[in-house]
């Protein structure tokens, strides 16, 4: 499927994430979901063996994830509206979705360039396409 793509002021093209799906109501993120093995090894690598509890694990997962992407446009970390989170086995941070779009606005649809998603990618753990996700 062919994205959408605008041009900025200097020139820069850049793609949109495709429309979510009809009939949808609410927030959406277009990413990919999360993995508890991503989660304990993107921590691993950036902070060691450093104690986290789950606030600061799921600040400092986000942020080791932007930090790896060297993301130029947003990137979002939302709880999938489909699920109760507390009834996931298994890691605390399953069932989270990371965003590179939300359905927003036209702004907020704009992705990332493809090296920053590839490098996204590789610390999420996985070879998925993104898709849209209902989150909180």
């Amino acid at each position: 499927m062919a994205l959408a793509s605008l041009r900025d002021r200097s020139g820069q093209d850049w793609f949109l994430a495709p429309e979510p799906p009809e009939g949808v109501k609410g927030n959406m993120h277009y990413g990919f979901l999360v993995s508890g093995q991503a989660v304990d090894t993107a921590l691993q690598k950036l902070y060691g063996d450093e104690e986290h509890d789950l606030g600061n694990m799921h600040y400092r997962f986000w942020m080791a994830c932007k930090l790896t992407a060297k993301s130029s446009r947003p990137l979002y970390l939302g709880v999938r509206r489909d699920i109760k989170i507390e009834k996931i086995p298994g890691h605390p941070l399953n069932g989270l979705v990371f965003g590179i779009a939300s359905n927003q606005s036209r702004n907020t649809r704009i992705l990332p360039r493809e090296d920053e998603i590839a490098r996204l990618k590789e610390i999420l753990l996985t070879d998925a396409e993104p898709e849209w996700f209902q989150v909180v």
